[in-house]
């Protein structure tokens, strides 16, 4: 993860490894950033194809609430290896009751014929001026 040295942030390590159960199979980065005096949790994350979905679910319903007791603006970003399109797919229920938006409207994982949204841009806070993977910028 990347951050501009101008903007004040430093390295939430301790919320990186919230769940035992997936230690070495879930890659997560947290970086606390302050914007114009407003604190953010981005966290970076990568799931590996062989877990189970259940699992990461789990995980990162488990990883939203350390994160939110710690902040109130949190935006995960990664390649989760999950479409989370699919019908019935177990992580919409989390981010709905978390209040929580896949920024990305288009399909990250192209195939064959077949789509899906595997590259997700996560938040409970409306981002204006999201464009591709390049979220917010201080002026």
């Amino acid at each position: 993860m990347l951050m501009r040295n101008d903007i004040a942030h430093k390295r939430r390590e301790e919320l990186e490894n919230v769940n035992d159960s997936c230690s070495g199979r879930i890659e997560v980065m947290v970086m606390e950033v302050v914007l114009k005096g407003e604190k953010w949790l981005y966290a970076s994350v990568y799931k590996q194809p062989k877990v189970n979905d259940r699992d990461f679910v789990a995980f990162l319903e488990e990883h939203i609430n350390i994160c939110r007791r710690e902040c109130s603006n949190i935006v995960v970003t990664g390649d989760i290896n999950l479409d989370i399109w699919k019908k019935g797919s177990c992580v919409q229920d989390v981010l709905h009751v978390n209040g929580i938006k896949n920024i990305v409207k288009e399909a990250t994982c192209f195939k064959g014929v077949s789509s899906s949204s595997i590259d997700v841009v996560l938040s409970n806070v409306f981002i204006i001026g999201f464009r591709g993977f390049h979220v917010l910028t201080q002026s």
